[in-house]
């Protein structure tokens, strides 16, 4: 009976061992494979920063203007030359702010032309601002701006100066006071807090301005969104196909003069060149985007607006494990 006993005795140990050497086979494997999911996911999430990314610094070639110097988009080439005679000075260079041919910081200046930048007919008149000649018309136009863009900076200011405090507070009562400061900035922002005041779309977006209002998330922006669409131009499967944009919307082989290429403009056809790396203005307020040539409103694209995302898509790329991959 002993030697019976002891035999099942064993019999269990080595079933029971048997057992949890599968159990632990088993919770390998589930670990390793969800390990190895994990990191497949986020290499593809960040690969995706890193797609878009290459795709957004494009935009910049296509804006350029002057003597263009290993030109890497096709349908563009030397634009603007006459712009250096008047002065003497050669004004050529730099980028298009826009859809049009502006090189300006008054961005609400308007061209009635609708041509190829290569083949702009229309004089450029410049007028040059000296002491006896100051601008003061150029200077009325942007004072008001620039008070608005001194504004910010100074309401964070104000915080930092209380921070000092009155001579009869405590240390411990200017932080306390400095301290509210951002906390209700934040709270103000992140969408389930009680005292949320971001007017947002029924698609997440933190709604700003009906001007170029895709200053915003990453992923809203490259399809992520009601409309499925990537407003990154170029990016993924569907994108603006009629955007703001002289260039794009005449053919390259086409020479038109300043009103001629208004039939682009109100054409129904797509435009025929692609503004690779440009971000359109933005959906309404609904999630909603009009793909129309006259819509500028949402589909104009600028420097400014892709510079934004540019900087937000290296910021992802530069804290992910993309960087070799998008060199």
């Amino acid at each position: 009976m002993r030697k019976m006993t002891e035999r099942r005795r064993s019999r269990s140990y080595i079933v029971w061992f048997f057992v949890i050497v599968v159990l632990g086979v088993v919770a390998f494997v589930v670990v390793l494979a969800y390990v190895k999911n994990f990191r497949i996911g986020s290499f593809s999430v960040s690969k995706k920063y890193g797609d878009a990314l290459k795709v957004a610094t494009q935009f910049f070639d296509v804006q350029k203007s002057g003597k263009l110097v290993n030109n890497t988009i096709p349908w563009r080439g030397d634009s603007a030359l006459k712009d250096r005679e008047e002065a003497n000075i050669d004004l050529s260079k730099g980028m298009y702010d826009a859809g049009d041919h502006m090189k300006s910081e008054i961005l609400n200046l308007t061209n009635k032309c609708w041509d190829r930048p290569e083949d702009m007919s229309e004089k450029r008149p410049l007028t040059k601002v000296t002491a006896s000649k100051p601008g003061s018309d150029v200077a009325a136009e942007t004072a008001s701006e620039y008070d608005i863009k001194c504004l910010d900076p100074v309401q964070v200011l104000l915080p930092r100066v209380s921070f000092l405090g009155p001579e009869d507070a405590s240390d411990m009562e200017n932080i306390n006071e400095y301290r509210k400061t951002p906390e209700a900035i934040m709270c103000n922002i992140l969408p389930n807090s009680l005292s949320a005041k971001s007017s947002r779309t029924k698609g997440g977006l933190i709604w700003v301005s009906k001007w170029h209002a895709l200053q915003q998330p990453a992923d809203y922006v490259l399809g992520d969104n009601p409309m499925k669409m990537s407003y990154l131009v170029g990016y993924g499967d569907s994108y603006p196909k009629y955007v703001h944009h002289r260039g794009a919307s005449i053919p390259a082989d086409a020479t038109t003069s300043c009103k001629d290429g208004m039939k682009c403009l109100i054409s129904s056809k797509p435009n025929p060149n692609v503004a690779t790396g440009a971000l359109v203005g933005g959906p309404s307020k609904n999630d909603k985007y009009i793909d129309s040539r006259n819509n500028s409103m949402q589909g104009e694209l600028s420097t400014y607006n892709s510079a934004v995302l540019v900087g937000l898509l290296s910021g992802l790329v530069s804290t992910s494990s993309v960087p070799k991959s998008f060199m």
